[in-house]
């Protein structure tokens, strides 16, 4: 079909209880790609309802035959113990078709909130942009994170694709003209409670109500609800009221987002486990952050430092680690990082290659800090040995020597120190 919806078009809502679902809503997106603006697809969701109340009606389907036949018109088609098809199936696919999608690696990804106006604008801008294809811009959503726009999305991760959604509906939101006159002061001048009460009566339509996140295969599909939005917008999106173009928590996150050969079905594994924690709990699960840093390095190391090429570093991390707190341990290992740079120029990249890899096999939450002052101890003999500067020396930091590294804070403090040594190469 081209150009705009007819009103003769039939739709067959027959198989919605099989696995057919994917298929039919496959070839519904189709016709949606062709409909070039809100008034055209509201038209077509117009004619799905009127065929939707028609199969309901007359009890169609298509359970044998390749195509629908109702039961008055051919009762021996019709197995006794089939299940009758009811509005709520119907529904449910109408809402899914009023949501926003991505199509990557031949699966759907469907986001909906209900009764959202905010949701309702964001689903008007991405049709009216005509960019249907994917269902998104897709050049947009990977410059939201920082990756190239060549960067192709993988279908095989759902909460990637999802992430990549949401974050462009977050910054869609704290783009608006309306709420950028509500603040007039920096965000840094607010303290959390203040800009929470600036933030809540502009986002109560998302405050109670769930997101539906559909995920559609050829194998089967899911249905995952998303809570508690204005909490994880106030939790990670505070920086992003000033400047709504990218995210930090996009840009850092994606870093890890590698698509080498040899390194991408995990690294891209860790990233998808990582964003369920960050997405559904709303919580940095550090563990998984730590493994994601020990194969970005690792990839690095191979293709780039091994060779004596400049490695990749990770975008917006001393942003990340300072909206986690912990500034000022980042800081001190990217700045640990370049002094070893600067004072042994002919050994000293190997030296901070040294310490990574040290302190990167430390698993021992209790050995962590007397392995890091270890290897700080036997760089600096090394330096002194090369440089002849008797006075230089390597010290661990205040703050790092004070905390009890247990749980949590142990792979806190093992990010920040990684992530800024690794930054500094």
């Amino acid at each position: 079909m081209t150009g705009k919806p007819d009103n003769s078009l039939t739709i067959d809502l027959s198989k919605l209880n099989d696995p057919y679902y994917f298929n039919v809503l496959k070839s519904l997106l189709g016709h949606l790609k062709d409909a070039r603006s809100a008034k055209d697809i509201q038209k077509l969701i117009e004619i799905l309802k009127n065929e939707s109340e028609k199969s309901i009606e007359e009890d169609i389907r298509a359970s044998i035959l390749p195509t629908s036949v109702s039961k008055k018109e051919g009762r021996n088609f019709y197995l006794p113990k089939e299940g009758l098809l009811v509005e709520e199936e119907v529904n449910e696919l109408i809402d899914d078709l009023a949501g926003v999608y991505l199509s990557s690696g031949g699966n759907i990804y469907l986001l909906k909130i209900k009764n959202s106006q905010l949701f309702e604008n964001y689903s008007n801008k991405i049709r009216g942009e005509g960019i249907l294809d994917n269902g998104i811009d897709t050049k947009r959503l990977l410059g939201e994170v920082g990756l190239p726009r060549g960067v192709k999305i993988s279908g095989d991760f759902p909460n990637i694709n999802l992430f990549l959604i949401l974050n462009d509906f977050i910054l869609f939101i704290l783009g608006s003209e309306k709420l950028k006159k509500s603040i007039n002061l920096k965000v840094e001048e607010l303290s959390d409670d203040v800009l929470k009460n600036f933030l809540l009566p502009y986002l109560k339509d998302i405050s109670f109500t769930s997101g539906v996140y559909t995920v559609l295969s050829r194998q089967k599909k899911r249905k995952y609800y998303i809570t508690n939005l204005t909490d994880f917008i106030l939790k990670f999106y505070k920086n992003e009221i000033e400047n709504p173009s990218s995210s930090i928590i996009g840009k850092f996150t994606f870093s890890f987002y590698i698509t080498d050969k040899d390194f991408k079905d995990k690294a891209l594994g860790l990233l998808d486990k990582f964003l369920y924690y960050l997405i559904f709990k709303h919580s940095i699960n550090w563990k998984i952050l730590c493994d994601m840093l020990n194969i970005f390095y690792d990839y690095n190391y191979k293709k780039y430092l091994k060779n004596n090429k400049q490695p990749i570093h990770m975008r917006s991390a001393k942003e990340f680690f300072a909206m986690m707190n912990l500034e000022k341990i980042y800081d001190w290992a990217y700045a640990t990082g370049k002094t070893i740079l600067e004072v042994d120029k002919e050994n000293g990249k190997d030296y901070v290659n040294e310490i990574i890899k040290e302190i990167k096999k430390e698993e021992l939450p209790g050995k962590f800090k007397e392995e890091l002052s270890k290897v700080l101890h036997k760089v600096s003999e090394k330096i002194r040995k090369d440089t002849r500067n008797d006075q230089f020396n390597l010290h661990i930091h205040p703050d790092i020597a004070k905390k009890d590294l247990q749980g949590d804070e142990f792979y806190k403090v093992k990010a920040a120190v990684l992530a800024g040594l690794m930054n500094s190469l």
